[in-house]
């Protein structure tokens, strides 16, 4: 189970901006024009903490960018507590600390919003009222900045097995399409309130999968030489959920990618030797996230209703990985079943007309 939650915010401001130039322009030169500055508001937890928004950092000033980020940590929270701590109607989670390096007063701001709900897909629809939630904080973030973006960066669960990685892949490939369908349902209600703007998705955790069953193939990969199976993808993580520092570069990459909407080909030897990481290794990992999101855009525009069937198949695939990632605290093995047969019929009641908000 995530333990901490985390809200970032991170300002970049493009080549120059409020930086002296190395030398005078020519004569008659045209004064250069002061490039725009990126306000992104990160809304999250453990998996989307202060290092990521640090190795986005560095990753966008290699290519030239300033960043200036500010952090929010709030303790073990669901957009709906984070809500309550960006409308600040003091009704959020208590434990929420703050710290950033710096803020300016440029002009010209074109905002980005990054958030990301808790890992346990079904029980936050169910119990958090996700879908609801994710739409007041668009709507308070319009008002905010009119022309800003929204992106929804999918969370990953806990590995279960890590010797059965493959289970895990093939739990976040099935709650892949569930976060898309719920994102698509919400940005439908958007529209039918008169918002134009959409909320995009960051597919971390169908990323993450991807380079996972890449690390466990028996293709030679850049930088993994003389590393076996297990030892590939453990290098990405610290335990059983949260990312090692060379998981983050991964992430961080995926993410910049979706956000800028372009590859990542310029060269990132000073950013991973900066970070203490191995060279090889993120290249190899900038590769995959490429080749990842390739096959990703290649995918239908549409996304269509889960059917009866399709939901139901689910949440029984949702309850055994659950239970095996977390299995049910002060319930002796005899009445497991039971509890498991109790929360199908609860939740395959709650979502008998689909996975959002009734």
């Amino acid at each position: 189970m995530v333990t901490t939650a985390a809200a970032i915010a991170i300002t970049v401001a493009l080549p120059g901006a409020g930086e002296p130039l190395a030398a005078a322009p020519a004569a008659g030169a045209a004064e250069a024009k002061p490039p725009a500055t990126m306000f992104l508001l990160i809304s999250g937890h453990s998996l989307t903490d202060h290092r990521l928004a640090r190795s986005l950092e560095a990753l966008l000033s290699e290519r030239g960018a300033r960043i200036l980020w500010d952090l929010h940590a709030v303790e073990g929270s669901s957009i709906r507590q984070r809500l309550a701590k960006h409308l600040k109607d003091g009704n959020g989670v208590p434990d929420h600390t703050r710290s950033s390096n710096t803020h300016d007063g440029d002009s010209d701001v074109s905002d980005v919003l990054i958030v990301t709900e808790q890992h346990r897909i079904l029980d936050a629809l169910a119990w958090e009222g996700t879908s609801s939630s994710l739409r007041r904080l668009q709507e308070w973030f319009a008002t905010q900045r009119p022309d800003g973006k929204s992106f929804f960066l999918t969370p990953w669960i806990s590995r279960a097995d890590l010797d059965d990685t493959d289970a895990w892949v093939r739990y976040e490939r099935a709650a892949h399409i569930i976060w898309d369908h719920v994102i698509a349902r919400v940005n439908e209600r958007l529209r039918q309130q008169g918002q134009n703007r959409e909320i995009q998705v960051i597919p971390a955790a169908l990323g993450l999968a991807f380079a996972v069953e890449a690390l466990r193939s028996g293709e030679e990969l850049e930088g993994f030489d003389g590393h076996n199976r297990n030892e590939r993808v453990e290098a990405l993580f610290d335990d059983q959920v949260h990312l090692s520092p060379l998981g983050v570069f991964y992430l961080s990459v995926l993410t910049a990618m979706v956000l800028t909407d372009t590859k990542w080909h310029s060269d990132i030897s000073e950013t991973a030797a900066g970070s203490g990481l191995d060279e090889r290794q993120a290249r190899q990992l900038v590769r995959l996230a490429e080749q990842f999101l390739e096959r990703y855009g290649a995918r239908p525009a549409v996304v269509p209703d889960p059917t009866l069937t399709t939901r139901f198949s689910f949440i029984l695939q949702y309850l055994h990985y659950t239970d095996r990632a977390y299995g049910w605290s002060g319930t002796n093995q005899m009445m497991r079943p039971v509890r498991k047969l109790v929360r199908f019929v609860r939740l395959g009641w709650r979502f008998r007309n689909g996975f959002t908000d009734p």
